[in-house]
């Protein structure tokens, strides 16, 4: 079904006002409107066969489309409404111009008298271009009716915040039948302000109508709401629903997604964020949550802000820029991050991080050989040359470890090997394929980067990866840090002389 929630609720409100409801459109017929060009027909669209309170306006607009011979809209033509037989209530308007689309659309407010049809006719040129749409009013709710609970009763939610699930009455007459088009009123009756989403709310087919709650702000107290039904001539069938209102987090626990034990150097902000998650005792993530977040060792630094707030997926992240690293070892940092129920004790996590000093320099640990060659002279290439053959990649790893002015190893440092003498690709693992000519890595994953070196991949024209005795290189370097002196690490390439 088609929805014009912006006319209905524009037209709803201004039929609210008896005084400023327009009179019933009745009496004689006006005469058919010009005829716009390309008309065929009249088609029914929705509204028809609704059923509501007296005198009450109508959950949805009766709405009518025009069409041409193939059944494309016909925009800009006038569409006329009219109550039939004098039975009361009023219309929006008596003509209408069809959109874009070719519809045209009105709401009614429905007759005083209970159980009474009302019909409305819809027409343009002649009785065999117009429609008929027809609504009831209900039967009025007689002080023999009553009105029950049927859900949202007994939650709880933290202050300020609706209640997850909406409110629901129904209303049903002597012989337990559901009424439907019945008005039921709203009223929050705690002192510590909330609200109901509005009021009153008319019952559906089926007896029912609903409400959302927004609680007070006062957590430990319970909230309450009264739903009423008014029937003629007896007091007033009233029902009660109570919350327990929370403070924001109680009952919640916090844990660490990701983000602890970090390596970092000292004065520099970890490479990753901290992330802890928020649920409640169900076990649902919990959104807007605050989280709070202190820096807990001595000269450990800080954190970028305190307190963040879950997102819909109850998490929340903070960064953190680590302190001074000791002069003799590694410092083990910490920090916690909590939320604050309104009862009990926080609930903390804690982050470790491992602090070193600022990188002073770069060494190349390890060479290699390659192990399925032979070589004519091996002995005299060890330390930073390695021997390599045409379009391979070297068999064993070589490896770049970045160190402090103590000779301490630094984790956290992103250091870049670079092609820089002639040819060549670096890369993890020679099943990488081709690598690449520049490759970052992260010394915090293990202290230590294994890099392989393949010889370059000859171009058209080109000899000088087949050439005996060609050297290339790969630079490392530490971008962050341009006053730590790069090491190039050298690579011969030799033919193997194994038959």
């Amino acid at each position: 079904m088609r929805k014009y929630p912006f006319f209905s609720i524009a037209i709803v409100g201004a039929l609210l006002s008896c005084d400023d409801s327009p009179p019933p459109l009745t009496g004689p017929d006006p005469g058919p409107d010009p005829i716009p060009q390309g008309f065929y027909a009249l088609q029914k669209i929705s509204g028809d066969g609704q059923t509501g309170a007296p005198g009450e306006p109508l959950a949805d607009p009766y709405v009518v489309k025009v069409v041409d011979e193939f059944g494309g809209a016909v925009p800009e033509a006038t569409v006329r409404f009219q109550i039939l037989d004098n039975v009361g209530g009023s219309l929006t308007a008596s003509s209408v111009v069809t959109d874009e689309q070719g519809d045209a659309f009105v709401t009614a407010r429905l007759p005083n008298d209970p159980d009474a049809v009302q019909s409305v006719l819809a027409r343009m040129d002649s009785a065999t271009n117009e429609l008929t749409f027809t609504s009831r009013t209900t039967l009025a709710a007689s002080g023999a009716s009553t009105i029950r609970i049927v859900a949202g009763d007994g939650q709880q939610g933290p202050t300020g915040d609706s209640l997850p699930a909406p409110l629901v009455v129904e209303v049903s007459n002597t012989d337990g039948v559901a009424v439907p088009g019945v008005s039921v009123k709203w009223r929050v009756i705690s002192p510590n302000g909330g609200a109901v989403r509005e009021t009153p709310t008319l019952t559906d087919g089926q007896g029912l109508a609903s409400n959302s709650w927004r609680l007070g702000d006062v957590p430990g107290e319970t909230d309450r709401v009264i739903a009423w039904i008014e029937p003629a001539n007896a007091p007033p069938d009233t029902v009660t629903f109570s919350a327990e209102v929370i403070a924001e987090g109680a009952g919640s626990t916090l844990r660490i997604i990701s983000g602890s034990d970090q390596k970092g150097i000292e004065r520099d902000t970890l490479l990753n964020p901290l992330v802890v998650e928020v649920r409640d005792s169900m076990g649902i993530s919990v959104p807007g949550v605050s989280v709070y977040w202190r820096v807990v060792s001595a000269d450990a630094g800080t954190v970028v802000q305190t307190p963040t707030k879950t997102d819909d997926q109850g998490l929340t992240s903070n960064r953190w820029r680590v302190g001074d690293a000791p002069p003799d070892t590694l410092a083990r940092d910490s920090v916690i991050a909590w939320i604050e129920p309104e009862f009990g004790e926080p609930d903390t996590v804690v982050f470790v991080a491992r602090v070193t000093g600022i990188p002073s320099k770069i060494e190349i640990l390890q060479g290699a050989v390659e192990t399925d060659f032979e070589y004519s002279e091996p002995e005299e290439f060890y330390g930073d040359t390695v021997f390599v053959a045409p379009k391979h990649w070297a068999r064993q790893p070589f490896k770049g470890v970045v160190r402090d002015s103590l000779g301490r190893e630094v984790r956290g440092a992103e250091i870049t090997w670079t092609v820089t003498n002639r040819e060549g690709k670096v890369g993890l693992l020679p099943e990488d394929g081709a690598g690449e000519e520049a490759v970052t890595f992260n010394t915090a994953e293990d202290g230590a980067i294994t890099v392989w070196r393949r010889a370059c991949d000859e171009e058209p024209g080109e000899d000088i990866c087949s050439t005996d005795g060609n050297w290339i290189g790969a630079t490392l370097s530490i971008e962050k840090y341009p006053d730590v002196v790069p090491v190039t690490l050298n690579a011969l390439i030799r033919e193997s002389s194994a038959p």
